[in-house]
């Protein structure tokens, strides 16, 4: 029971950790979204930050997938080889409860993750309407999509740099857009595990 209950408190720490992590995303994204200009050195703060909380992703989840498997054997143990009831209960609820914390760290991840791409969406149109004044909604969404931005004629130095900012917006959005996929694949795991503990 004390190796469970000091596994289950070392999950909780890794939680924690994300939990700050997706705070420092957040941050991040507010100084990206809110500047002029790129700052490289708040990009890849960004990208550790993001690198880190896949790892501890990858880490709670396969703690929490050993104590389900855990609870499982010991549901299942003949009478007299189990340990007491009590005890039972109190891995499930642990189990439980930091399984619940966990998916909803990860679902705070998710939401900040959509809200920044949604953001640089936002300032891409902005600047794309600010560069070339006589462009359609729908040919500003096919310039996000397919991230081409040559329909500019580049007159002045002012239109360059708006030109480079979209580029580097765009290719954030792209890194996002698979950052979500690969949150989606996290989300369905999890989903799945959530799914067998109810089993």
């Amino acid at each position: 029971m004390k190796k469970f209950l000091k596994e289950a408190q070392h999950t909780r720490e890794k939680v924690v950790d994300i939990e700050k992590l997706v705070f420092q995303i957040r941050e991040y994204h507010s100084k990206i979204t809110g500047a002029a200009a790129r700052n490289e050195e708040v990009h890849e703060k960004l990208n550790q930050a993001m690198e880190n909380i896949r790892r501890l992703f990858d880490t709670v989840k396969v703690a929490l997938k050993k104590m389900d498997e855990e609870s499982k054997a010991l549901s299942q143990k003949k009478d007299a080889e189990k340990k007491r009831p009590a005890d039972i209960r109190i891995i499930r609820a642990q189990h439980t409860t930091l399984q619940r914390w966990f998916f909803e760290t990860w679902t705070e991840y998710n939401e900040c993750q959509s809200d920044y791409r949604e953001k640089c969406k936002e300032k891409l149109t902005r600047q794309i309407q600010i560069t070339e004044k006589k462009v359609t909604q729908e040919e500003i969404n096919t310039m996000i999509e397919s991230g081409k931005f040559t329909v500019f004629s580049i007159n002045a130095q002012f239109q360059q740099r708006g030109i480079e900012e979209m580029e580097s917006r765009h290719h954030d959005i792209t890194k996002l857009a698979e950052s979500l996929k690969q949150l989606h694949e996290m989300f369905k795991d999890l989903a799945l595990m959530v799914e067998q503990q109810g089993e």
